[in-house]
């Protein structure tokens, strides 16, 4: 005699969406992927969000504490609710606005393409919702919101003599707290822009849909 068990587990539940890609998939709707930064080849931008992940509250993507939350393009400022505005061109414009001054101390990578120039990275990440310019009001998941970049942990990111990666405190603002809720540095801006360049892939393998959870793997070089 065979005695059938029924067992239901959350962990198990599948999510099939026709909305990554262009073809249908299903994934475990409960499992959290991991996008891994190369921190070899952009040693700059790993290091900034090793730096916030570990050191800032909130641990934000840091596997086994709090994970990052995808936020769409399509999702809209609410407030008006006539916005046309992207709540992720929000959180961009309020931490990394175009006005703002990227420090030219910064080191270029030439190495990995011409036409280098100094960028704003800024993490937690603009198209997440752990963004500390997203509001509470309007599901924030940020231990605190800021009303600019100013009230992030601000560095520059700079290549020694010696041929290692630092992060220097930017001299225009405070020394920093430690208490932060985000950061934000003035970097190459081919590393800020090439080292998210597989992030779409990741999705699209991943099935990654607006609202959904992931870990960020960063080494600091």
């Amino acid at each position: 005699m065979v005695n059938s068990v029924d067992v239901e587990k959350e962990e198990l539940d599948v999510r099939c969406d026709v909305e990554v890609g262009t073809t249908p998939g299903c994934v475990f709707s409960r499992y959290k992927p991991t996008y891994v930064m190369n921190s070899k080849k952009f040693p700059a931008a790993a290091a900034h969000a090793w730096l916030i992940q570990n050191k800032l509250p909130g641990h934000y993507g840091l596997r086994g504490n709090t994970p990052l939350t995808f936020l769409a393009d399509d999702v809209l400022v609410p407030d008006p609710p006539t916005s046309t505005k992207s709540l992720v061109d929000h959180n961009r414009d309020t931490i990394c606005p175009t006005a703002w001054q990227r420090s030219r101390l910064a080191t270029m990578s030439d190495n990995l393409g011409s036409g280098d120039v100094p960028s704003c990275d800024e993490f937690p990440f603009a198209a997440s919702w752990q963004s500390a310019a997203i509001p509470k009001t309007w599901g924030g998941k940020n231990l605190k919101t800021v009303g600019s970049g100013d009230e992030c942990l601000n560095t520059i990111a700079v290549k020694g003599s010696d041929g290692l990666w630092r992060l220097i405190p930017d001299s225009r603002y405070d020394v920093p707290t430690w208490t932060e809720p985000c950061g934000r540095s003035s970097m190459s801006n081919n590393q800020n822009t090439q080292s998210m360049s597989l992030f779409p892939t990741f999705r699209r393998n991943n099935r990654v849909l607006e609202g959904d959870n992931y870990w960020l793997d960063a080494q600091k070089p």
